[in-house]
């Protein structure tokens, strides 16, 4: 790879934190919020693509689509976010941050029988919220101020393996370890300082493995469609285990009041879709997925709160068509709309999210291209005193591709 390649993708590594994080308040149950994006491609198709399979990105929901990558394949993004969060009383406040959504690295290693290989590195989920409350009721105490935080989430660090099987049939196996720090923190202060302020903390340390199986079928044609497929992504039900620390900070020092351990399961989940080509240059794609939450158990999932999630997303892409391939030296223009049912629920009240999303890619070169994704999205309702959230995203991403290895005939 070039060096100017290299330094990119360190650049992106280095002004990025590792761990992504959301200042949501859905965020403090269970593992936190889910992600469903993988790279800023992703964002603007509404993070449709589990039938994806182009040689020019890596498709980090389908370990099947790497059956088709002829090139070393380097990946990475970053996004700006911001949310607004509002209540029933019309009280509203806005937060922004940034941070790293992904790397990947790809190597094709054997194209006849389409074996590859991918490293990557991404949010499993992310957990971050943060409350202050004042209680003015007690005169002892003047003024009794509360405040609750919690950082943290889930890593995934994944390794995955690509093949063509009969009836050229690609299949993949993706092979996970998650991995996380999640740290709830409660601080009471006083306004009487004869009264001693108290602060403790909960902290998890999360870990465990979790496989994924993939599939995408051959292409047909149907009326006016060509290259219909479909594709299948199915993570299979793991568990995670948990090391738990109940810490009270004193001015002086942390004491440790107790430890434990527990495992939390993850429940199965299947990505189901279908992409398809029309008229020159366009592929439209529809897509489910379903991953039942409410029959998990454990140490880290709050059952009271906690139902199925289901999302249904659709998207389009334009690539323009140059001699009936793709034509790099034009930009490629994607958009997608997706609708969740997140796994949670209070009250009987679920927490629902729409996003529609927008995203271009940009070549530099063969295989070699600068994306950009943006989002809009609601999150939750404000009804039953819960929040509603106004979501917005722009990331930028970069898709490096160079010859590494050439096999030498003997």
């Amino acid at each position: 790879m070039k060096p100017y390649k290299i330094v990119f993708a360190v650049a992106f590594l280095v002004c990025a934190g590792v761990q992504a994080q959301t200042p949501s308040a859905y965020s403090a149950f269970n593992f936190g919020i889910l992600n469903e994006f993988k790279s800023a491609r992703n964002i603007g198709f509404a993070s449709s693509g589990v039938t994806l399979d182009d040689a020019d990105f890596l498709n980090q929901d389908n370990p099947a689509a790497l059956s088709r990558i002829e090139l070393t394949k380097v990946e990475a993004f970053i996004t700006a976010n911001g949310l607004t969060s509002s209540n029933s009383q019309g009280l509203k406040k806005y937060y922004a941050y940034g941070e790293l959504g992904g790397f990947a690295l790809g190597f094709p290693v054997y194209k006849p029988w389409g074996i590859g290989l991918m490293l990557g590195l991404s949010p499993y989920s992310n957990a971050r919220y943060n409350m202050k409350s004042t209680d003015n009721t007690n005169p002892y105490f003047n003024t009794a101020t509360t405040e609750t935080s919690l950082r943290g989430g889930l890593n995934d660090l994944h390794a995955s393996i690509s093949f063509v099987g009969p009836y050229d049939i690609k299949l993949g196996v993706k092979f996970h370890h998650l991995f996380g720090n999640t740290v709830f923190s409660s601080k009471m202060t006083f306004g009487n300082s004869d009264v001693a302020s108290a602060e403790y903390s909960t902290e998890y340390e999360d870990h465990g493995s979790l496989i994924t199986l993939g599939l995408i079928t051959p292409d047909f044609k149907y009326g006016g469609l060509d290259n219909i497929r479909f594709g299948f992504s199915i993570d299979a039900k793991s568990s995670i285990k948990t090391d738990t620390f109940l810490v009270r900070v004193a001015s002086t020092v942390d004491d440790t009041i107790s430890t434990g351990n527990g495992t939390t399961d993850i429940p199965l989940k299947i990505i189901a879709g279908v992409s398809f080509s029309f008229n020159e240059g366009y592929r439209g794609m529809l897509e489910y997925a379903v991953q039942d939450w409410a029959s998990a158990g454990g140490l880290r999932v709050a059952g009271l709160y906690t139902r199925a999630y289901n999302r249904f997303s659709a998207g389009v892409e334009y690539r323009p068509l140059k001699d009936q391939t793709i034509d790099f030296a034009k930009p490629a223009y994607r958009a997608g709309i997706s609708y969740e049912q997140l796994p949670l629920t209070f009250a009987g009240t679920g927490i629902n999210q729409l996003s529609v999303s927008l995203g271009a890619s940009f070549a530099v070169s063969y295989q070699n291209h600068i994306d950009i994704g943006a989002m809009y999205g609601l999150r939750g309702t404000t009804d039953n005193n819960l929040l509603k959230e106004n979501i917005y995203r722009v990331s930028i991403g970069i898709s490096l591709g160079e010859l590494w290895f050439m096999q030498q005939e003997r």
